[in-house]
């Protein structure tokens, strides 16, 4: 007995062909791997960003600042050629192929995005982003 995939090439089924494409908002774990999930915290003298990227090699990662934002990127080689390409191996199922994903963050302008600092340690990017230094002026506003 063959196993069949019950796929969306259906008749039946076809003028529901489009809502697949929002599977993955539905059901964020859908696609594992896909999806970076950040957590973005605020200290006294700096921001901490923390980027979960299991599996990723970190030459594989790009950390990019234009203006205000902050973009942590990843691009993932295909593994496919090479696998294949071995005499004697044969294969039933590929599913770790090329990807990317990116994100990018907003900073608030108290941030000094030129002094960013980042680490890789088991599968967590952090970034460490300084605050700028805060002016505290005094006025003394004459009243009339």
């Amino acid at each position: 007995m063959a196993l069949t995939m019950f796929g969306t090439d259906n008749e039946l089924f076809a003028p529901f062909n489009h809502l697949s494409s929002f599977h993955h908002l539905l059901n964020r774990d859908s696609r594992p791997g896909r999806d970076m999930h950040l957590d973005v915290l605020e200290g006294e003298k700096n921001f901490v960003i923390k980027a979960d990227l299991p599996g990723v090699d970190k030459k594989d990662i790009k950390v990019s600042v234009d203006e205000e934002l902050l973009t942590i990127s990843v691009a993932k080689k295909d593994e496919k050629e090479q696998k294949t390409q071995d005499k004697g191996v044969r294969v039933h199922r590929m599913e770790r192929t090329a990807s990317f994903m990116s994100r990018t963050i907003r900073m608030p302008t108290a941030a000094e995005l030129g002094q960013v600092k980042a680490t890789y340690n088991d599968g967590v990017l952090q970034l460490q982003v300084p605050k700028k230094a805060q002016e505290t002026r005094q006025v003394t506003v004459p009243v009339e």
